[in-house]
């Protein structure tokens, strides 16, 4: 029998996941930035939003992340061959979410056998100026040459899982993805 938690292909994959999470944040901020510069003789008024960027980068990077925990519970389930790791994801509301978003971007609409009693999709994507590390701090110039510099901070892509019959909101994005993994990774830790 393997042992998942040695088990070099899964640990990975494990870092592949948290590397598609970690992605949710970038600092690359000047694909995300649209200002605005209204000049009124000596003055200007200057503002700036992060919400730039295409919608399809944001999706693909959300999408990444979702793959990439639907790849460790697909190789668990090649090893183990039991179905316990089966069982055990559709136990957990998240993992069942996880898997249905992913069989969904995999084969489309309607899924043969949903996990969830939910159509989930992704929705409300959307990208703010977040702080990264302690000390995260964006400036303002006083002159057009030196408008605004960043320290420590990141676009951070934001969505939530939706019903798409019913609208309602099933869960905010990131913690669906950080609470699936930590779950995956806590089942490994039992084999």
């Amino acid at each position: 029998m393997v042992n998942l938690k040695t088990n070099k292909r899964l640990k990975t994959l494990i870092e592949k996941a948290k590397s598609g999470i970690d992605a949710l944040y970038t600092t690359e901020i000047s694909k995300f930035e649209e200002h605005t510069l209204e000049k009124k003789g000596d003055s200007f008024a200057y503002s700036i939003s992060f919400e730039g960027g295409s919608e399809h980068l944001k999706y693909n990077v959300i999408i990444n992340a979702i793959g990439a925990i639907g790849k460790i519970k697909e190789h668990i389930r090649d090893i183990e061959q039991n179905g316990d790791v089966e069982t055990f994801i559709n136990k957990s509301k998240e993992l069942s979410l996880i898997m249905d978003l992913w069989n969904i971007d995999k084969h489309g609409y309607p899924l043969k056998q949903p996990r969830t009693q939910h159509y989930p999709i992704i929705d409300s994507i959307r990208s703010g100026l977040s702080g990264y590390r302690e000390g995260g701090i964006i400036k303002y110039g006083n002159d057009e040459d030196n408008l605004a510099t960043a320290k420590n901070m990141a676009i951070k892509i934001s969505f939530n899982i939706v019903d798409k019959n019913t609208g309602k909101v099933l869960s905010d994005g990131d913690a669906l993805l950080k609470s699936a993994l930590e779950q995956i990774q806590d089942y490994i830790s039992t084999k």
